[in-house]
């Protein structure tokens, strides 16, 4: 069995509980509190004035723009973004330190193929998981959207809406491959994927709050928020052009770092 193979077999059953949890929790926001919300809106509206500001803009809640089915599936990415980006480091991490954790490294480069080879098949298993699962995950909300709005129409607006996770997911993937490679040891694939969502999680809540657009350049998922569809119809182009240049760094040099380094003896 060749590396990407052997790589997409070792990731069908986790990525298989994670498309199926992330779509779960679409499926509740959408078609359990979205409507919750509308028939409530009045009441909610007074209820979340109670709360202070910063509280609200932390946890994506934006009240003037939050009643209507698109609005409210930026406000569910605030989630559902945290759910894909721990995804993606989880999948890349799984497969880029596979060898470290099970400390067989020097097993694998003895094959009849150069290492970057090797990196572009394992990055390829990573690649074709998280295609795979937006393509369940777009047709999903598609879906919803269709059956949820009479006589919705599929615009530009929409693609980006619902690609949003997947371009998220590049920039994460990039860095857990980037991680993987650079740190010499990983413990616990689980912990380092949560961590990293979490304080990606914890800068965009903060950010949020300070309301300073600079600093959106620290929040990698900010990097295609909905929000900035929702209020003007595209991406960012800025935080777009940065969360490209982040990814082909990350990939340059992990690339020229695994293919280079030294193997520690085991």
């Amino acid at each position: 069995m060749n590396i990407y193979l052997f790589e997409i077999k070792g990731l069908i059953k986790a990525c298989f509980w994670w498309i199926f949890s992330i779509i779960a929790v679409l499926v509740i926001f959408m078609t359990t509190v979205y409507p919750m919300f509308q028939d409530g809106s009045k009441e909610l509206i007074e209820l979340f004035n109670n709360f202070p500001p910063e509280f609200l803009k932390a946890f994506g809640f934006n009240l003037d723009n939050m009643f209507g089915m698109e609005p409210f599936y930026a406000f569910c990415f605030t989630y559902i973004g945290l759910m894909a980006a721990i995804m993606a480091v989880f999948v890349s991490v799984e497969v880029f330190s596979r060898e470290k954790r099970s400390k067989c490294m020097d097993f694998i480069l003895t094959k009849p193929i150069s290492r970057f080879e090797i990196y572009l098949n394992k990055l390829y298993a990573c690649l074709t998981v998280i295609v795979v699962s937006n393509i369940i995950y777009v047709i999903c909300t598609l879906f919803i959207f269709y059956t949820k709005i009479d006589g919705y129409k599929f615009t530009l607006e929409t693609l980006q809406l619902v690609l949003a996770p997947f371009f998220t997911q590049l920039v994460f993937m990039s860095f857990g491959v980037f991680i993987s490679v650079v740190f010499r040891k990983i413990r616990s694939v689980s912990v380092l994927a949560t961590s990293v969502g979490i304080v990606a999680f914890m800068l965009s809540a903060v950010i949020n709050m300070l309301e300073k657009k600079y600093l959106f350049y620290l929040a990698p998922l900010k990097y295609f928020d909905p929000e900035s569809i929702i209020h003007n119809g595209v991406y960012d182009l800025k935080l777009v052009v940065f969360a490209i240049i982040l990814i082909i760094v990350a990939i340059f040099i992990s690339a020229k770092k695994y293919c280079c380094e030294d193997v520690d003896a085991i």
